[in-house]
C-alpha cells in the first residue's frame, strides 16, 4: 500500500506574506450561498464575488460554500468582500496547516481538520470565516461531510434555521469533531480482531496492519490536540459572538474533541501493547528453538568426537594401533557407547534445567 502523506505547504524562501500560490492539483473554484430563516433556504449555485457582496446584507443568516482553491484571483476577491486578512486567505490556499483560531476586531478565523469517507489518513483542511453575520467555509475539494446538515436545512422546523448564525457554526464544527468516532470505532474493532488472532495463533502477520493503525492513531492525536485548544479558545474567548444558548454546544464540541484524544491516545497505547506482545512471543519462540537446537548440538558433540576417534583409520597391524579396532564386538560396543553417551547427556542436560520453557 502506498502512503498517501499530507502535503508541506512550500513557499519561496523570502515571499512577501500573504502570498498566494495555488496547487497544480487544485479543483476550480465554486461558490455556493445558502440564505435560510424560519420561512425557508435560498441556495444559489456558482455565485459570483458580487454576490457574496449582496449576501452580506442580507437579514438571513448566509453560508458561504468556497469550493475548490484553483483560483486565488476569485479567491482574493471574496476575501476583500468578507473583510478578511490576506495572511488568513494566505492559511487557506497553503493547506494543511495546523488547527487553530485567530480572532480580528469583528471576525475571527478558525480552522479544522477531519477525515474523509475516501482515505481517512488525510485529513483535509476545512477553514472557517466568521464576519459580518456570514460564516464561509472553505475547502479544497468538494466533500459530503456537510451533507447532513444541508438536508437539516431543508427541513422544515429545523433548530438550524431557527437560530442564528453562531448555531450554525456550532453544527458544522461539530459536524467535523463527530466525524472522527466512527473511524475510530473501526480502528477499535480492527485492533480488537488482531488481539483475539494473537490470542489464538501468534503470528508475524499483523505487524504491516499494526503499523498502518497506529500511523493513523498518530495522525489523529496530533491533529485532535490543536482542534481541542482552538475550540476551548473559541469557546472562551469569542462570547461576544455567540448566543447565551449556543455556549452549552459549543462546549460540548469541546468536549468532544477531548474524547478524541484520549481515544487516540489510549488505542495508540493498546495498538503499541499488542505489536510488543507479538515481538514478545516471537522472540520467546525464538529462543525456546534456539534452546532446543542447542540441546541437540550439545549431545552431538561427544559422539561426533568419538566417531571421529574412531573413524582415523589407523593401520590395524601397529602395535600402538587402538586394539579394540580388531575386536569382534568392536562397532556393536560402540553403538553402545554412543547411546549411553547421548542418554547420559541428555539427563545431566534435564537435570541443569535447560531444557524447561516458562510454561513448563
Amino acid at each position: 500500500m502506498v502512503i498517501k502523506r499530507s502535503r508541506i505547504p512550500r513557499l519561496s524562501p523570502g515571499a512577501s506574506p500573504g502570498t498566494l500560490i495555488a496547487r497544480a492539483e487544485s479543483q476550480a473554484t465554486r461558490l455556493r450561498i445558502s440564505s435560510f430563516d424560519g420561512d425557508g433556504v435560498a441556495v444559489a449555485q456558482n455565485a459570483s464575488a458580487k454576490d457574496v457582496e449582496q449576501a452580506i446584507h442580507d437579514p438571513r443568516v448566509t453560508w458561504l460554500e468556497v469550493v475548490g482553491l484553483g483560483n486565488v484571483e476569485l479567491l482574493a476577491q471574496v476575501a476583500d468582500v468578507l473583510g478578511m486578512s490576506r495572511l488568513a486567505l494566505e492559511d487557506v490556499v497553503n493547506s494543511p496547516q495546523r488547527p487553530k483560531l485567530q480572532e480580528f476586531d469583528e471576525s475571527f478565523f478558525l480552522i479544522l481538520r477531519a477525515p474523509t469517507t475516501q482515505d481517512p489518513a488525510l485529513l483535509p483542511q476545512v477553514s472557517f470565516f466568521v464576519a459580518k453575520g456570514i460564516i464561509a467555509t472553505f475547502v479544497e475539494h468538494e466533500t459530503n461531510a456537510f451533507q447532513p446538515l444541508r438536508e437539516r436545512l431543508d427541513a422544515q422546523g429545523s433548530r438550524v434555521r431557527e437560530r442564528r448564525h453562531d448555531y450554525l457554526l456550532y453544527r458544522l464544527v461539530d459536524v467535523l469533531v463527530d466525524s472522527y468516532f466512527p473511524h475510530l470505532e473501526l480502528l477499535t474493532d480492527r485492533l480488537d480482531r488482531i488481539e483475539s488472532e494473537v490470542d489464538d495463533r501468534l503470528s508475524s502477520a499483523p505487524f504491516k496492519e499494526l503499523h498502518e493503525i497506529r500511523r493513523r492513531l498518530r495522525g489523529f492525536h496530533r491533529v485532535a490536540l490543536p482542534t481541542r485548544d482552538a475550540l476551548a479558545a473559541l469557546h472562551r474567548n469569542t462570547h461576544a459572538a455567540f448566543d447565551p444558548f449556543t455556549l452549552p454546544f459549543l462546549l460540548d464540541a469541546h468536549d468532544h474533541a477531548a474524547q478524541i484524544v484520549e481515544l487516540s491516545d489510549h488505542y495508540r497505547g493498546v495498538a503499541s501493547d499488542i505489536y510488543e506482545l507479538i515481538q514478545s512471543g516471537l522472540s520467546l519462540r525464538l529462543n525456546e528453538v534456539m534452546r532446543l537446537l542447542t540441546t541437540v548440538a550439545t549431545i552431538f558433540i561427544p559422539l561426533s568426537f568419538v566417531v571421529g576417534l574412531y573413524g582415523m583409520n589407523f593401520d590395524t597391524d601397529s602395535p600402538y594401533n587402538m586394539p579394540e579396532l580388531g575386536w569382534r564386538f568392536g562397532y556393536p560396543a560402540l553403538l553402545v557407547i554412543l547411546v549411553a553417551i547421548a542418554f547420559g547427556m541428555a539427563v545431566w542436560i534435564r537435570r541443569q534445567g535447560l531444557t524447561k520453557t516458562d510454561d513448563s
